[in-house]
C-alpha cells in the first residue's frame, strides 16, 4: 500500500471497486483513511477479482504469487503485474490460465527482459503483454523536463528541491558534531525496525538530550526514518526523501528536546516507536566518536 498502490486505489475506487490490501508495514488505520480494508495474504488471494502487485523484487517477494496461491484464487480472477518481474511465477501463471484456475493476466514486467520470442506468455490470448515502457511516453518525458525546471527555480529562490538525491546541506559549524548522531539515529532506526514485528509503526518519537537539543533535529529525524524504512520501501531511502516517505505511510513523528542531560551521558539520543500492540525505546550516545546503543 505504498505510493504507487495508493494511486491505483484511487482509480479503482473511481470505478466503483471495493479495495482490499495486504501490506505488513502499514496499520489498519492508515488503510482505512484511504477507504481500504487491510487483510492478510490468504484473504487477498481468496477474495480478489483483480489482483495487482506493487512490491520490490527481493528475496521475500520473489515468486510471491506461486502455484499454491494461484490454485486458491477465483476462476474468474485476473492478475496484473506492473511492479517487477519475478514477483509472480510466470510458468505457474501460464499453467493456471491454461487450466482455467484463473481467467487471465496482464504483465508489463518479466523475469527476463526483453521477453524471449518463444516465451509461453506470448502464446495465450488471455494474457496481455506490454514492454515495460511506461516511463517513456511523450507525457512522462515532458513532465520530467518540467519538474527539473521547477526545481532549479526553487533552489535559486532558496527553497528546497522536492526530489533532491543528495543529503541536505548542513552548516559547516554543525557538521562535525551532527554527523555521528545522524549515523547513530539510522542505526537505532534499523534496530527498532527489526524488533518491532509486523504490526505497522504508527508513531515515532525522537528525543534529544543535552547539547544535542540545541540543534535542528531534522537531520536526526531523517536518519531515524532511513533506518526504520530502508528495508521496507521499494526505493532507496535517503536523508532527503525520508520524511516524505514516513508521512505517506501515516507515521506520526514527534520531537522532544531535553536540554538537561542524564548523569552518565552528557549528550544522548532516544528513539521510541509505537505499534497498535507495543512500544519500544532505544537510547544511544556517541562515545569517543563511535555510536553506541546504551539502553533498550
Amino acid at each position: 500500500l505504498g505510493r504507487v498502490a495508493q494511486e491505483v486505489v484511487r482509480r479503482a475506487q473511481g470505478l466503483g471497486m471495493n479495495v482490499i490490501a495486504y501490506d505488513p508495514y502499514v496499520t489498519a488505520e492508515f488503510a482505512a483513511q484511504r477507504g481500504v480494508r487491510l487483510v492478510d495474504m490468504e484473504t487477498i488471494i481468496a477474495e480478489s477479482d483483480f489482483l495487482t502487485a506493487h512490491v520490490p523484487l527481493t528475496a521475500q517477494t520473489a515468486n510471491l504469487i506461486d502455484r499454491a496461491q494461484l490454485k486458491r484464487m477465483k476462476p474468474t480472477a485476473r492478475i496484473l503485474n506492473v511492479a517487477r518481474g519475478g514477483v509472480i511465477n510466470e510458468e505457474a501463471l501460464v499453467e493456471a490460465i491454461e487450466a482455467g484456475e484463473i481467467a487471465g493476466a496482464a504483465l508489463d514486467v518479466f523475469a527476463e527482459e526483453p521477453l524471449a520470442a518463444d516465451s509461453p506468455l506470448r502464446k495465450s490470448n488471455k494474457i496481455i503483454l506490454t514492454p515495460h515502457l511506461g516511463g517513456s511516453t511523450v507525457e512522462a518525458q515532458e513532465q520530467v523536463a518540467e519538474d527539473v525546471a521547477l526545481q532549479v527555480i526553487d533552489v535559486l529562490n532558496d527553497r528546497p528541491a522536492r526530489y533532491a538525491v543528495n543529503a541536505p546541506i548542513i552548516p559547516p559549524k554543525d557538521l562535525d558534531f551532527l554527523i555521528p548522531y545522524i549515523d547513530l539515529a539510522e542505526r537505532m532506526g534499523r534496530f527498532l525496525q527489526q524488533v518491532s514485528g509486523e504490526g505497522g509503526i504508527n508513531r515515532v518519537k525522537i528525543a534529544a538530550h543535552g547539547e544535542l537539543a540545541n540543534f535542528d533535529l531534522a537531520y536526526l529525524k531523517a536518519g531515524a526514518i532511513k533506518g526504520l524504512l530502508s528495508n521496507v520501501v521499494d526505493i532507496r531511502v535517503n536523508l532527503v526523501n525520508a520524511p516524505l516517505l514516513a508521512e505517506k505511510r501515516g507515521v506520526d513523528f514527534v520531537e522532544q528536546r531535553l536540554r538537561q542531560h542524564e548523569a552518565r551521558y552528557e549528550t544522548m539520543l532516544a528513539l521510541t516507536i509505537s505499534t497498535p500492540t507495543e512500544s519500544w525505546t532505544v537510547r544511544g550516545a556517541v562515545l569517543q566518536g563511535e555510536p553506541y546503543i546504551v539502553g533498550i
